[in-house]
């Protein structure tokens, strides 16, 4: 198996199309009220795990409509829709074999590297694999997706995010408020303003 991370990013875009047009139905039931998604995976030598989590409005406001809990906006475990389409459990096998070759990879890189820096190592390649993920979670192809499943706010990703519908790819050793998709946005931002202003 490749450790070409460049590699994964078509893979789970592909794997995320497919996760969403298997659970097209059920996400449409909720569509109405979800303002937020977050691809949730941990690829580590102590916990595996790769699910899609959605945010709806309620799971943080407050009973004061101009206060709401940042904290909770934040944290999709604490979402009614948590792990919604988790793929351990889930009818996509694509989202099930990427979600396995990412924990291999993981596993492989990891095998290949010093490990006495066990924490340094991890949060390397988590970088590198979250990056990936927040890449494909970004494509035009998954926004095309969501919105045939009933997400109409889902934007078309180019020099910010949208907080109609916030996409979330998260290192839970970071915290919540780094944010992989922020990341990804922001190096697009950087380029493009390089070129224009010919720097």
């Amino acid at each position: 198996m490749s450790n070409n991370i460049s590699e994964l990013v078509p893979l789970i875009e592909d794997a995320l199309i497919d996760l969403f047009e298997v659970y097209k139905e059920d996400i449409k039931a909720v569509s109405e009220d979800i303002n937020g998604i977050s691809f949730d995976l941990i690829p580590s030598t102590y916990c595996e795990y790769s699910a899609i989590s959605f945010r709806q409005e309620s799971d943080y406001l407050t009973m004061d409509p101009y206060n709401h809990d940042e904290a909770m906006e934040l944290s999709p475990a604490d979402w009614d829709l948590y792990s919604m389409l988790e793929y351990r459990t889930c009818k996509s096998e694509k989202f099930k074999n990427v979600s396995k070759q990412i924990f291999e990879m993981f596993s492989s890189i990891y095998e290949a590297n010093d490990r006495e820096d066990y924490n340094g190592i991890q949060q390397d390649i988590n970088f590198l694999l979250l990056s990936a993920a927040a890449k494909a979670l970004l494509s035009p192809m998954v926004t095309k997706k969501l919105r045939e499943c009933g997400l109409d706010t889902a934007p078309v990703v180019k020099s910010s995010l949208s907080r109609a519908t916030y996409y979330r790819v998260t290192d839970q050793d970071l915290g919540n408020h780094f944010n992989f998709c922020e990341f990804i946005t922001a190096r697009k931002k950087t380029k493009s303003v390089t070129k224009k202003l010919n720097l």
